[in-house]
């Protein structure tokens, strides 16, 4: 929910305190760490346009999308917005099992390296 807000409002938490910490952490970074959120819909096919250098789906797939021919469509918009060498994390603390059932398709699927668990590395293109 917290990472929806920050998306909708553009990297502005509801928490002023927070908020502030995080401007304070995007003015202090180098123009090379540029940072922006956005929103996407998953269940509807709409994912946000461009790529990034790290796209969080946490509590999705496996969770709320699990008919294999959505998973598949969501797990390719997702990819699809992940930049070369960015990063996919998948996550989801809620339904562990379901998690580890979609984390084993995705595995199979993507064939990026996994440099932690459920955080896959796009490689470079070649």
């Amino acid at each position: 929910p917290l990472e929806r807000l920050m998306a909708e409002r553009a990297a502005l938490p509801h928490d002023p305190a927070r908020t502030a910490t995080l401007q304070a952490a995007i003015a202090g970074a180098p123009a090379s760490c540029a940072v922006r959120f956005a929103l996407g819909d998953l269940a509807r096919s709409e994912a946000p346009s461009g790529t990034f250098d790290l796209v969080c789906c946490h509590g999705v797939l496996g969770g709320v999308i699990t008919e294999a021919q959505a998973f598949d469509a969501a797990l390719g918009l997702l990819a699809q917005g992940v930049a070369e060498r960015g990063l996919l994390s998948i996550h989801d603390d809620f339904r562990p099992d379901s998690s580890e059932q979609a984390l084993t398709r995705i595995r199979s699927q993507l064939n990026w390296s996994e440099v932690r668990p459920g955080v896959f590395r796009r490689p470079a293109s070649s």
